[in-house]
């Protein structure tokens, strides 16, 4: 089953505690990233908002792979299934992380505009 996971930071989160924690929540993305869990990632046009779909049996299971991210308890999880939670927002690759992990990053298409 695929998870959609839109996660937006919460106001409250201090730009120090991101700052702080970053490398270490890219290193565990990147983690499920490679075992499969994590299938794609997203950033979109709301700074504070990035969107996962998780590979896992259910919702539960989702919840207990991003629990392990460092940064998991700045964001607020959207419901997908509420429209207006989402805003307007169009996700695009986050393939930064491939270029940073991977040594054969050159031939990955861009974003279209």
């Amino acid at each position: 089953m695929k998870v959609l996971a839109i996660m937006t930071l919460k106001p409250e989160a201090s730009l120090e505690s991101v700052r702080a924690e970053l490398a270490n929540e890219i290193r565990g993305a990147w983690s499920l990233f490679s075992s499969g869990v994590l299938r794609e990632t997203y950033a979109t046009e709301i700074p504070s908002r990035v969107v996962f779909v998780i590979e896992t049996d259910n919702r539960a299971a989702a919840e207990h792979h991003l629990a392990r991210l460092p940064l998991i308890g700045q964001f607020r999880l959207t419901d997908s299934r509420r429209r207006n939670d989402r805003g307007n927002d169009h996700p695009g690759p986050a393939s930064p992380w491939i270029r940073v992990f991977c040594s054969a990053s050159s031939n990955l298409p861009r974003r279209i505009a």
